[in-house]
């Protein structure tokens, strides 16, 4: 069961629904756009995680909800189609005028508070949406980094992601300059040194 809580706005305002979802305790805050509107991924081919048809905005945000990586979808109400994205439309994407009058478009709002646990032990994020489990301690999801204030995707350029490699780079070997079956990675918190542990 899913209970949605609405405010709306006449005009070009947003939506703000405050959502949860009953089956894992997620709560979530969401900023909808106005009727008519889209997300437009930089590259649609390295973000889209899921393209469904859903019976309803509501069905397509459950299903948005109930995954981490999961920050924004678009639903079509006349074809019920339903796009989940990874990302941020603040460097990912923007959004854009759609051809369906029925088309809409949901970002769920990051605030530094889902994230005041990374660093402590598992048993403070096994409910988390935000955080997940590794090394023994709260961190952000794969494919996400912490700023100092909360877990942002990472930034994609031309379809990669972009970074720096500090290991591995050169095929899964055992030489010294690759990784194998990596098993975990750890940050010094005082000197910043970075331990990976690999097989």
């Amino acid at each position: 069961m899913l209970r949605l809580y609405l405010l709306l706005f006449i005009g070009c305002h947003p939506i703000f629904i405050q959502a949860q979802g009953s089956l894992n305790g997620w709560q979530s805050l969401l900023s909808l756009s106005n009727w008519g509107m889209k997300f437009s991924p930089i590259d649609e081919q390295v973000l889209l995680l899921s393209d469904i048809n859903a019976e309803s905005l509501q069905v397509c945000y459950q299903t948005c909800h109930e995954n981490i990586l999961r920050r924004i979808f678009d639903f079509d109400g006349q074809s019920n189609r339903c796009r989940l994205f990874e990302g941020n439309t603040d460097s990912m994407g923007s959004i854009i005028t759609s051809f369906s009058s029925l088309s809409v478009m949901e970002l769920i709002q990051i605030i530094p508070g889902y994230f005041s646990n990374i660093g402590r032990p598992c048993t403070f994020c096994t409910q988390s949406r935000y955080l997940t489990c590794l090394n023994c301690t709260c961190q952000c999801p794969a494919r996400t980094y912490f700023d100092g204030s909360i877990c942002r995707s990472q930034n994609l350029i031309g379809g990669s992601i972009k970074g720096t490699t500090i290991a591995g780079g050169n095929g899964p070997e055992s030489n010294n300059n690759q990784l194998y079956q990596t098993q975990a990675l750890c940050v010094s918190k005082k000197t910043e040194a970075i331990y990976i542990a690999d097989t």
